[in-house]
């Protein structure tokens, strides 16, 4: 399965709260394992967040915290807590 809002025959995630973590990781948005720095700032989700042209959110880019939280998150294994 393809992942992705915006790619040719891609899936776009169900982030509603009782599916985001599910999609998240099941159509592989985001490490699941403990992983490096360079892994998570890799992902698909990290790449979107930090984009210079249409990043994500839609609605507005987060602040670097939140940005470094959702990183710390990533390298932790992504774990649904």
């Amino acid at each position: 399965t393809k992942a992705g809002c915006h790619v040719s025959g891609g899936q776009t995630p169900d982030l509603t709260a009782a599916n985001a973590y599910t999609q998240l990781t099941g159509l592989g948005y985001v490490p699941t394992d403990d992983t490096s720095l360079a892994d998570a700032k890799n992902s698909v989700l990290y790449k979107k967040l930090v984009a210079t042209s249409k990043p994500m959110p839609p609605n507005g880019a987060l602040s670097g915290t939140e940005i470094a939280q959702i990183l710390a998150w990533m390298t932790q294994g992504s774990q649904n807590d």
